[in-house]
Protein backbone atom coordinates (compact mmCIF):
# COMPACT_ATOMS: atom_id res chain seq x y z
CA UNK A 1 0.00 0.00 0.00
CA UNK A 2 1.64 2.93 -1.74
CA UNK A 3 -1.68 5.57 -0.60
CA UNK A 4 -3.52 5.91 1.60
CA UNK A 5 -6.65 7.87 1.47
CA UNK A 6 -6.95 11.14 3.64
CA UNK A 7 -9.32 11.44 6.70
CA UNK A 8 -12.15 14.58 5.33
CA UNK A 9 -11.12 16.82 7.36
CA UNK A 10 -7.38 16.99 6.96
CA UNK A 11 -7.95 17.83 3.15
CA UNK A 12 -8.59 21.26 3.38
CA UNK A 13 -5.02 22.23 3.52
CA UNK A 14 -4.01 20.37 0.77
CA UNK A 15 -1.13 19.11 2.84
CA UNK A 16 -0.30 16.90 5.58
CA UNK A 17 1.90 15.64 8.38
CA UNK A 18 2.12 11.59 8.25
CA UNK A 19 4.15 10.06 11.24
CA UNK A 20 3.23 6.92 13.51
CA UNK A 21 2.26 6.49 16.65
CA UNK A 22 3.69 4.22 19.66
CA UNK A 23 1.56 1.31 18.48
CA UNK A 24 2.51 1.66 14.46
CA UNK A 25 -0.75 3.06 13.38
CA UNK A 26 -0.21 6.27 10.75
CA UNK A 27 -1.40 9.25 11.85
CA UNK A 28 -2.34 12.25 9.73
CA UNK A 29 -1.80 16.05 11.28
CA UNK A 30 -2.25 19.23 9.68
CA UNK A 31 0.59 21.53 10.05
CA UNK A 32 -0.45 23.84 12.78
CA UNK A 33 -1.68 20.56 14.92
CA UNK A 34 1.99 18.97 14.28
CA UNK A 35 3.27 21.95 15.01
CA UNK A 36 1.44 22.34 18.70
CA UNK A 37 2.07 19.11 19.95
CA UNK A 38 5.42 19.70 18.73
CA UNK A 39 6.02 22.29 20.85
CA UNK A 40 3.80 20.29 23.83
CA UNK A 41 6.54 17.80 23.89
CA UNK A 42 9.45 19.80 23.43
CA UNK A 43 8.28 21.61 26.97
CA UNK A 44 7.83 18.57 28.37
CA UNK A 45 10.81 16.65 27.68
CA UNK A 46 12.89 20.15 28.22
CA UNK A 47 12.53 19.45 32.15
CA UNK A 48 14.26 15.70 31.44
CA UNK A 49 17.80 17.63 30.75
CA UNK A 50 17.49 17.02 26.77
CA UNK A 51 18.37 19.91 24.70
CA UNK A 52 15.97 20.84 22.26
CA UNK A 53 17.72 20.79 19.31
CA UNK A 54 18.50 16.73 20.30
CA UNK A 55 13.98 16.49 20.65
CA UNK A 56 13.20 18.02 17.08
CA UNK A 57 15.74 15.39 15.67
CA UNK A 58 13.99 12.75 17.19
CA UNK A 59 10.00 14.62 16.24
CA UNK A 60 10.85 15.67 13.14
CA UNK A 61 12.88 12.16 11.84
CA UNK A 62 9.88 10.27 12.12
CA UNK A 63 7.38 12.04 10.21
CA UNK A 64 6.71 13.40 6.65
CA UNK A 65 5.28 16.12 4.45
CA UNK A 66 2.87 15.15 1.67
CA UNK A 67 0.99 17.03 -0.36
CA UNK A 68 -2.75 15.33 -1.12
CA UNK A 69 -3.59 14.69 -4.33
CA UNK A 70 -6.80 15.66 -6.53
CA UNK A 71 -8.81 12.04 -5.31
CA UNK A 72 -8.13 12.92 -2.18
CA UNK A 73 -5.22 10.49 -1.68
CA UNK A 74 -1.57 11.02 0.00
CA UNK A 75 1.72 9.04 -0.88
CA UNK A 76 2.71 7.21 2.31
CA UNK A 77 7.11 7.56 2.86
CA UNK A 78 8.56 4.00 2.56
CA UNK A 79 9.88 4.21 6.01
CA UNK A 80 6.57 4.56 7.42
CA UNK A 81 5.19 1.85 5.60
CA UNK A 82 7.40 -0.62 7.09
CA UNK A 83 6.23 -2.78 10.14
CA UNK A 84 7.13 -1.64 13.43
Amino acid sequence: MNRILVPKEKKLEREVIITKNREGQIEFFTNNQFLKITKEIQEKLRKSGLSSRKIRRVIYSSASSEKIDKKGYVFIPKFLRKAP
